[in-house]
């Protein structure tokens, strides 16, 4: 069952800060005020706090406010459907943690994953890719032709396209190389 603290001037329930007055609806009477015209057109809040009952516990949302806590909704439901729609799942470490002498160690290593290679080939494509910002669109083209397609083509294919010789090609190429390794 759920309770609903709907906004009234009579209300005998304050708010926290005393500016508002409320009063305390559930079963029956919940049911039939929310069906009512007047309940229709209000919005409410689920609380995180339960009564002790365990019942959930709905708050009115002031109509200044209604654009707000829908905005909140919106995003909540959004991360909601991301987390979803990812495949992966959120455990907590300390699951793994109990009587049988599981450490940090044996619930995070793998044997067969190397880090500091990881974090090496990580460092190094970031390094790449702020010196390959620094190449002009040409430039940058002729490297991307040349090593960065899934099918690179040859200095040949590149100069009948381009309309230079193999050898400016290859001229071209070891200039940008050479800045590469100045950037880098």
């Amino acid at each position: 069952m759920s309770i609903y603290y709907i906004e009234n001037e009579n209300g005998t329930f304050l708010s926290p800060d005393g500016k508002r007055r409320f009063i305390r609806l559930r079963g029956k009477a919940a049911c039939r005020y929310l069906s009512s015209p007047e309940g229709k057109q209000k919005r409410f809040f689920k609380t995180t706090t339960e009564e002790s009952g365990g019942e959930s516990v709905y708050i009115e949302i002031p109509p200044d406010k209604v654009t707000d806590a829908r905005r909140i909704e919106r995003r909540a439901q959004y991360v909601m459907d991301c987390i979803r729609d990812s495949g992966f799942s959120t455990i907590s470490i300390y699951e793994f943690f109990g009587s049988d002498g599981l450490t940090h160690e044996d619930v995070l290593s793998d044997p067969d994953t190397n880090v500091e290679e990881i974090a090496d080939k990580h460092f190094d494509i970031e390094y790449l890719h702020k010196a390959l910002s620094n190449l002009t669109s040409e430039e940058f083209a002729l490297i991307n032709l040349l090593y960065l397609t899934k099918e690179p083509l040859s200095e040949e294919k590149i100069g009948q396209m381009l309309g230079l010789t193999q050898q400016g090609v290859s001229r071209r190429k070891i200039s940008i190389l050479k800045k590469l390794k100045k950037l880098l």
